[in-house]
């Protein structure tokens, strides 16, 4: 998934149908970009088969291989549940510096 962080720390994910997403990320705290990240830890080690995380259009489900992106119209798309795990952590870095 291609995105840019600006100076500000915030996020911009290149995909115009994510543009939700993107800016319910910003609206993130440092916890709750912390949870999110434990959960796909906790997905990837095993702990649970799936998880997911909204914050009021977007939803985004995901197990250890994919992550579904969704709103109240449906599947926005499909992506690499490892790509949107290291995304979040550098996005997390990024803006909690």
């Amino acid at each position: 998934m291609k995105y840019s962080i600006d100076s500000k720390g915030q996020i911009a994910l290149e995909n115009k149908k994510y543009w939700i997403l993107s800016g319910e990320l910003n609206n993130f705290s440092r916890d709750d970009l912390e949870d999110i990240i434990q959960d796909f830890e906790n997905v990837f080690q095993g702990k649970y088969e799936e998880s997911s995380f909204s914050q009021n259009v977007a939803i985004v489900s995901f197990t250890k291989e994919n992550t579904t992106i969704e709103d109240y119209d449906g599947v926005l798309g499909q992506e690499s549940s490892l790509e949107i795990y290291n995304m979040l952590k550098i996005f997390l870095d990024a803006k909690f510096k």
